[in-house]
């Protein structure tokens, strides 16, 4: 009684420190960003920034529960719950959140939960040192088989460089464009949510479906490529890779070499497999096709989750897919200024995760090399362009309004610089990054700046820190 009293206690003198300090203008507490906590049903809803970011996770999706003690942060304690699931971006739940009781309770009444643990870590915060981070995982839940093995003796691995076979119907998905798997009367579709509000994106799959000669999963998934809202689906582009999330209800590591054993049967040994680093994997190879299962560690348990990750891909030449015209015909005797900066440019050149990827512009590439990249602009076209010796990006000048460079740090190690490009509404369009710390004293935001004409601001990221 007295520990429940207690625990109250704690939880409203807290939510009382947030709300007081929330209720000041544009304030930001780090790294609990002025947290808010609400369940509806069995949902738990976090909010931050002012109710800009909302986040909400299901009680039924819970797979894993853990506890994070940061040590402190404007002397209150950095303790943060975290709530894991496959495939799902984790939610984190600061203890100090606004409306922490109410989750408190959803929590705990979590099926098989044990609080006991959590109970005495709350009530024992004096015992949290500053500077001292310590993680725990508080519950697992037990894994439930969405897959098994039937008897099927087909010729799936002989279609393998043409496609996925599906051995219960009989029927080929290929390494063909969007525009034929469409069309196909077992593909199933959705729009997914973009991180950009202005573009769209499907993603695809096939229900309860038996493949590589006898494995039968819950659905096989492929991703489309994202597109602006304001123009039709890109359904010319070709599908390289298929995607499963299974488990055989089997303890960790025990489903990836079972499915490892099965595969072996008609395949033969992987031709790389490493079973010992934090992501666990045996891959096969016939041609241009790679059939790959992996197992990811928990950062927290450090023990393999359940989920195994299948992945078909095909090496497919996006070469034609990546051609524009203007690039193609580029020369530097245009109105084109550019100048070429130090650095390992990094830019991500996925298709269906990055629509503006191009090939970059022979012109300027010749200029380059690995620990270099350029910038140019042209006036007459209205474009900018950012390029390394084999990839290029393309905004339009007149939507670009300024630049950050942010300095992204880790546990205070750093990690990368990232340059965002920003429109007049503050809003990202694009971003590349490079693997060196572009400090105050770099030349590259003066040159940025006077190439450009507009503000070039240099921050640093240590939310993570």
């Amino acid at each position: 009684m007295i520990g429940k009293w207690l625990s109250s206690m704690f939880h409203r003198i807290l939510n009382q420190t947030i709300e007081t300090q929330s209720a000041q203008p544009n304030i930001d507490i780090h790294p609990f960003y002025g947290a808010t906590v609400k369940i509806h049903g069995n949902n738990a809803i976090v909010s931050t920034h002012q109710g800009k970011e909302i986040q909400t996770f299901s009680r039924p999706d819970i797979e894993q529960i853990n506890i994070h003690l940061f040590g402190y942060i404007n002397a209150l304690p950095n303790v943060q719950i975290e709530l894991c699931s496959t495939g799902k971006s984790p939610l984190w739940v600061p203890i100090v959140a606004k409306n922490y009781h109410a989750f408190d309770i959803w929590l705990v009444d979590t099926p098989g939960f044990d609080p006991s643990q959590y109970r005495d870590i709350l009530q024992n915060l004096e015992q949290v040192n500053e500077g001292e981070a310590k993680s725990l995982v508080l519950w697992i839940k037990k894994p439930v088989a969405d897959c098994h093995f039937e008897e099927y003796q087909t010729d799936a691995f002989d279609f393998i460089e043409q496609g996925l076979w599906l051995d219960n119907l009989n029927a080929l998905l290929p390494f063909s464009c969007y525009a034929d798997l469409i069309k196909l009367p077992f593909i199933h579709s959705e729009s997914t949510v973009t991180p950009n509000p202005d573009y769209r994106q499907m993603s695809y799959w096939v229900d309860d479906v038996v493949i590589l000669n006898g494995l039968r999963i819950n659905k096989v998934f492929f991703e489309g490529r994202g597109y602006l809202k304001k123009e039709p689906e890109p359904t010319h582009f070709p599908i390289t890779t298929f995607y499963v999330t299974c488990t055989l209800g089997l303890e960790g590591e025990e489903n990836g070499l079972a499915i490892e054993r099965h595969l072996c049967r008609f395949l033969g040994e992987p031709y790389y497999r490493d079973h010992r680093a934090s992501c666990w994997v045996s891959e096969w190879k016939k041609g241009r096709t790679s059939l790959k299962i992996s197992l990811y560690q928990d950062a927290t348990s450090h023990q393999y989750r359940h989920q195994v990750h299948i992945s078909i891909e095909h090496d497919t030449d996006l070469t034609p897919y990546r051609q524009n015209d203007y690039i193609d015909q580029m020369n530097l005797e245009q109105a084109i200024d550019y100048k070429v900066l130090p650095g390992e440019l990094r830019l991500d050149t996925f298709y269906t995760r990055n629509t503006d990827s191009l090939a970059a512009p022979t012109c300027l590439t010749a200029k380059l090399d690995t620990q270099s990249w350029a910038i140019w602009l042209d006036r007459e076209k209205e474009c900018v362009g950012i390029t390394n010796q084999q990839d290029a990006i393309l905004v339009d000048s007149s939507e670009l309004a300024q630049i950050q460079i942010q300095r992204r740090y880790f546990r205070d190690n750093f990690i990368e610089s990232a340059i965002i490009l920003f429109d007049r509404s503050e809003r990202g369009i694009n971003q590349v990054s490079l693997s060196d710390d572009i400090g105050l004293n770099s030349e590259i935001p003066d040159a940025l700046s006077q190439l450009l004409q507009i503000p070039v601001s240099v921050v640093e990221d240590r939310q993570y820190t």
